[in-house]
């Protein structure tokens, strides 16, 4: 559930009759004046969690953490015949999650039967182009892909600084590695389809969607050793990804040779088109071709066309790249 604190006068709905060291009740709400025996204030509840946002006086509430509060606290629902989506929404992977990608923000952890985070003040939620930015910055990160990016409130901007922060854990990918993800992943497409084609996310949040689909097309395409390489060489860049549109949209295959290729074209400011694509891609196909042809003849080629990365990525910093 997006945790969302814009300072109106819009405030929780229910006041959970709950201290500090008992569990939330979600029904019983407050029908006294004050507030002082009411220490968690329900923010509500979505698909996967129920969320409260403290309503007492500082309080170290993890161990490893010098922060006070406030906190915003949640609890996982589960659902017994979702065991995959179960698994993507436990504490612990919320936590884990959370300490990765928002190294710059006080330590989630461990609270009775869910996880408590800070609670971000003074933000509103963050515009498209904001979070497509966000997504790329994640990705040369942390390689974690967040697959409901463009779902409002998500990310939070700060109102006094404009840093970007993801508040909502449950489906930021990491398909390389974690079990959980990779399992979540498998029917990713077809799980997802609606949400792509969603009018009124295409029409408010079409970077978004665009990015976070071609990043999934792109990490699909390439091997985990060559993405390494390209984001530590700072390539994986928002005009980058979106130039990879035309190729998954029409199922074409990615190779690390291409990708250079569009890379060189994007920081030349040439606009990369699927005219272009398809030119890039035939004259792959010949050389291809060609190179097949003289090695059946035995010919010795000085410039063999499957070269490493490390390779491609010096020839594209000497700006020497054919295309």
């Amino acid at each position: 559930m997006p945790l969302i604190d814009n300072d109106s006068s819009a405030k929780d709905s229910t006041i959970e009759n709950m201290d500090k060291d008992n569990n939330p009740s979600n029904s019983e709400a407050s029908t006294q004046s004050s507030q002082s025996s009411y220490q968690w204030l329900s923010i509500g509840q979505g698909a996967n969690n129920i969320s409260w946002r403290s309503n007492f006086g500082p309080s170290k509430l993890v161990p490893t953490s010098d922060y006070e509060g406030p906190w915003v606290l949640k609890y996982p629902i589960v659902e017994k015949d979702k065991p995959i989506l179960n698994a993507m929404n436990t504490p612990d992977r919320a936590i884990r999650v959370w300490n990765e990608v928002n190294r710059k923000l006080p330590f989630a952890g461990r609270y009775k039967l869910g996880w408590v985070s800070p609670y971000i003040t003074n933000t509103r939620p963050s515009t498209d182009a904001e979070i497509a930015n966000k997504l790329i910055e994640l990705y040369n990160d942390t390689r974690r892909i967040v697959v409901d990016a463009a779902t409002r409130g998500n990310f939070l901007t700060a109102l006094d600084t404009g840093e970007v922060t993801l508040v909502d854990m449950d489906l930021a990918l990491k398909r390389s590695k974690s079990v959980a993800s990779m399992d979540f992943a498998k029917d990713l497409s077809s799980r997802f389809d609606d949400y792509w084609k969603d009018p009124e996310l295409k029409e408010s949040m079409p970077v978004t969607l665009i990015i976070t689909q071609n990043l999934l097309y792109f990490e699909d395409q390439l091997s985990i050793n060559c993405i390494n390489d390209l984001c530590k060489a700072r390539l994986i860049s928002l005009d980058n990804i979106c130039s990879l549109t035309w190729l998954r949209e029409n199922h074409k295959k990615l190779t690390k040779e291409l990708f250079l290729q569009i890379a060189t074209l994007t920081n030349s400011g040439i606009t990369v088109s699927g005219i272009l694509l398809e030119s890039l891609i035939s004259e792959a196909k010949v050389k291809t071709q060609l190179t097949t042809t003289t090695q059946s003849s035995s010919l010795f080629f000085s410039q063999p066309i499957d070269r490493s990365i490390e390779e491609l990525i010096d020839e594209y910093n000497d700006s020497s790249l054919k295309l």
